[in-house]
């Protein structure tokens, strides 16, 4: 509308003077003014109406106590000093509280509407309350199949948060987690980046997810910049009311740290017992699933709606450090199917490589007896009843190859409830090894063994049983000075159990070989039984042996670490009546020595030292009252105390105390008593030292016996001075059967015996009458004949016929040939002649004292044995005379 112009009005002044039609009217501004107004009501009231919807969806999700302080805002920025607010659902179990400090969020308008593109905290503090909340009760009665699987548009792209710090419930306590994050967001993918702080150490989380129809969602884990773990999930609707949970899952080598494994334990305190897992540096596990699940959780929350199946692999890298064994390498698959959150089938299959089984180490250090790398497969399979009613029954199949070779195969019962049990049945091992060495002198070769067992372990003790079948055999076997052929041992009642790694082994064993040589031994067949016992490195073994030809050996072995082993041995009170073993046990037996009564006893003891000591030997032998036959002579009463010490090429041999009650080679003598010991330390027996404490005979109504005396055996000849005292010349006469000739006296001498390698001889001996005499009588038709022509030896003859001598001396020479000879002199009168002047007389005689004896024996009661060896002896000699 345009005004009308007035006559009146003044023209503009000044070339700036704006024309009276150009200036705005009243018009104009009353338009501004109504546009501005609303739009500022429009403002209000979309902001009120924002408010209200913002503060109505806040509450509908359980945000409330919402407070902020605004530091600066603008159309497309906003800065808060600090924001708290807590959120609450389903009672306090879910309270969070969260508080943060300098926020700032950033957008930009499109089409009226703000698009937010970053949010930026600097600080968060979280703190979740405390209660028993599980994870079924967060997921109860959420969907998972949401019906648009896009991002919202109302998300920023990019949020980051500085530094974080949360208190949340874990366990039986509240534990704190501090570190970073930071979303980005493009399109339908979203990457989440977590970094946590424990220490020194550091773990990060990075999740990469994209929304297409579906959820997929790839996960990597990293401890201290390696990477742990990784995993990839998938959701997608396949029904209306279900949805197809799929992924994969993947634990990396060396992710086993003990930091991060106690860090675990604070969430999960299963894991404080995981101990084991450490040493695993190689193993790595995968696993992967395939689920149904409902869209939609009912309140039992997550598992009771799982139905699919669930693999598991493990592996595990040629230098793993496993429970009770050195190194293991192998595969582990194990399969789960599930119906309702419950598994109801298991199939289990495994196989690998143990470098050293449990127990083993005790067993390996013996030559021959390392098994070397052991192959292992294990195969179960059945229902799943849980825990508590599953007991998986495991096939196992064990090889090895190393120089203990073998096979075994059993089946292993293994409960899962509480501490883990595992029982054995219906095991079989089959081992072999070319040579066993279980000390420098005790070896088997061509060794085998079949094994049947039964057993359990348990968390803090094992036992293994065998079975009476289980046998062990060795083509040889080799013990110091002693061999074994075709040895078979078997056992009753052998049980080895521990607690750790150290075991206990008791059981009783039978040990049979078809011949047993020895080098003082005749080879014959031996049976023995005996208790086996072994812990703390202690090996004992106590039993008896019996040989076929009938003597049984008591015997004890023990080995003790650090120390040489040692075999005691005895042979309990042997008694001679019924018949003698002994010949037909020892080479040594002289073979004409016949023991007919008496007992014996033995005890002594091997030990076995290291490759460069000496063997040792120790025997001490016991003899009561034996009676019987050695040779040609006859021997009664013997009882005996023995000695004897072997230690490499030095012997000892003694006996303090050694008595014959009889005697009788031909001529009666006894009793016989010796003391004395022999020390040699050259492996020539006939060099050594002889120390002669007591020698001493009853002969013919005296004794012979010698001083102490030392000499050496290596001197050719050996000189031993015996003394002869109280001999009685009427049983020397009685020893010629004649009537004749007798009379009586006593007689003393000296006998230097002379002993060598040819035999004993003597030169220079004497024999005499003591004082004041005796007499002689001889009387014989021959002598009276003679006389009776001769005047002296009629005088001769009536001298003899009662001849009292003053003196009787002899010289005694004896050769190693068996010849005797005597230089008699005599002297003396017949007290009934008195005109008779003192008669001299010097007698020569001769004698083959081995043939005087022989003659002797055969005119004796001696036994028919004897009387059998004389007649042989004869012959022979006769024999050897003949030209």
């Amino acid at each position: 509308m345009t005004e009308p112009s007035h006559s009146s009005s003044k023209p503009a002044v000044g070339p700036s003077a704006t024309p009276p039609s150009q200036v705005p009217g009243r018009s104009f501004w009353f338009r501004l003014l109504r546009g501005v107004l609303i739009l500022v009501l429009c403002l209000g009231l979309l902001l009120f109406a924002g408010g209200w919807y913002l503060r109505g969806w806040l509450k509908n999700q359980g945000v409330e106590g919402i407070h902020l302080q605004v530091r600066s805002w603008s159309a497309e920025h906003l800065e808060l000093e600090r924001l708290a607010f807590v959120r609450s659902s389903s009672g306090k179990h879910r309270r969070l509280e969260v508080q943060a400090e300098d926020i700032r969020l950033d957008w930009y308008w499109r089409l009226g509407l703000p698009r937010f593109e970053t949010a930026q905290v600097q600080q968060v503090q979280v703190s979740v309350g405390s209660g028993a909340v599980t994870g079924g009760a967060f997921l109860a009665h959420e969907t998972l199949a949401p019906q648009d699987w896009s991002v919202p548009d109302w998300l920023p792209r990019q949020i980051s948060v500085g530094q974080f710090h949360g208190e949340l419930p874990c366990a039986d306590r509240r534990c704190q987690l501090s570190g970073s994050a930071q979303l980005l967001l493009q399109q339908q993918t979203a990457a989440l980046q977590v970094r946590l702080e424990q220490g020194e150490h550091k773990i990060q989380i990075d999740l990469q997810g994209a929304l297409k129809g579906g959820a997929e969602l790839t996960a990597v884990v990293y401890a201290d910049d390696m990477p742990a773990t990784r995993g990839q999930a998938s959701v997608s609707s396949i029904e209306a009311e279900k949805v197809r949970w799929q992924g994969h899952w993947q634990v990396s080598e060396g992710a086993y740290q003990p930091w991060l494994l106690q860090w675990l334990s604070q969430w999960q305190p299963k894991l404080e017992k995981a101990a084991w897992l450490q040493p695993l540096s190689t193993l790595a596990l995968a696993g992967n699933w395939d689920m149904q699940l409902p869209s939609q959780m009912a309140a039992g929350g997550l598992q009771p709606a799982l139905n699919g199946e669930l693999n598991l692999t493990a592996t595990l890298g040629p230098t793993a450090k496993a429970p009770l064994v050195e190194m293991v390498q192998g595969a582990l698959e194990l399969r789960l199917d599930v119906q309702n959150g419950q598994v109801e089938r298991y199939q289990l299959q495994a196989e690998g490589q143990l470098t050293r089984l449990p127990g083993v180490e005790h067993l390996a250090g013996f030559e021959g007896l390392d098994p070397g790398p052991v192959q292992v497969q294990v195969r179960s399979q059945g229902e799943w009843q849980g825990l508590e009613g599953t007991e998986p029954l495991l096939e196992v199949e064990l090889e090895s190859s190393g120089e203990l070779a073998g096979v075994g195969q059993g089946q292993i019962r293994v409960a899962l409830q509480g501490p883990v049990t595992a029982e054995l049945r219906e095991a079989r091992l089959q081992l072999r090894s070319p040579q066993v060495g279980f000390a420098p002198q005790v070896r088997l070769q061509n060794a085998s063994a079949e094994l049947y067992a039964r057993g359990h372990w348990r968390q803090d003790e094992y036992r293994l049983e065998l079975e009476p079948a289980s046998w062990i055999r060795a083509d040889q076997l080799e013990l110091p000075e002693l061999l074994l052929e075709q040895a078979r041992l078997e056992t009753a009642g052998f049980v080895i159990e521990g607690q750790g790694e150290s075991p206990h082994l008791q059981g009783q064993l039978s040990l049979a070989t078809s011949r047993l040589v020895q080098d003082q031994l005749h080879p014959q067949s031996w049976q023995s039984q005996g208790v086996l016992g072994y812990g703390n490195g202690v090996l004992s073994i106590r039993g008896e042996a019996r040989a076929h030809g009938g003597l049984t050996i008591e015997y004890g072995f023990l080995r003790q670490p650090d120390q040489p082993m040692a075999l005691d041995w005895s042979v309990p009170q042997l008694y001679f009546l019924a018949a003698n073993p002994l010949p037909a046990l020892l080479k040594q037996w002289p073979e004409l020595l016949e023991v007919s009564r008496g007992k014996l006893s033995a005890q002594g003891r091997v030990t076995f030292p290291g490759e460069e000591e000496p063997l040792e030997l120790e025997a001490r032998m016991q003899l009561w009252d034996l009676g019987g036959i050695y040779d040609r002579m006859l021997v009664d009463g013997l009882s005996a105390d023995l000695s004897f010490h072997k230690e490499g090429e030095q012997v000892m041999l003694g006996s303090q105390f050694m008595q014959v009650k009889r005697l009788n080679p031909g001529v009666e003598m006894g009793p016989l008593q010796i003391a004395g010991s022999y020390t040699s330390q050259s492996s020539d027996l006939l060099k050594g030292m002889v120390a002669l404490r007591q020698l001493e005979l009853g002969l013919l109504g005296g004794r012979v016996w010698a001083e102490p005396v030392h000499f050496d055996l290596s001197d050719n000849p050996v000189r031993v001075p015996l003394l002869i005292r109280g001999i009685d010349l009427s049983r020397i006469l009685e020893l010629y059967a004649s009537q004749d000739l007798s009379g009586h006296g006593t007689l003393d001498g000296n006998l230097p015996l002379m002993v060598s390698s040819q035999g004993i001889a003597v030169a220079e001996g004497s024999l005499y009458a003591r004082p004041p005499g005796g007499v002689l009588r001889y009387s014989h038709d021959q002598v009276r004949n003679m006389a009776r022509n001769d005047a002296r030896m009629e005088l001769l003859a009536e001298v003899l016929e009662n001849f009292h001598y003053s003196l009787l001396s002899s010289d005694i020479t004896y050769a190693d040939d068996g010849q005797l000879k005597l230089g008699v002199r005599l002297q003396g009168r017949n007290p009934q002649m008195r005109d008779s002047p003192p008669v001299h007389l010097n007698i020569n005689l001769e004698e083959n004292l081995p043939m005087l004896l022989a003659s002797l024996q055969m005119a004796s009661n001696l036994s028919d044995t004897v009387k059998k060896r004389v007649n042989e002896a004869l012959r022979q000699r006769q024999a050897t005379k003949s030209p």
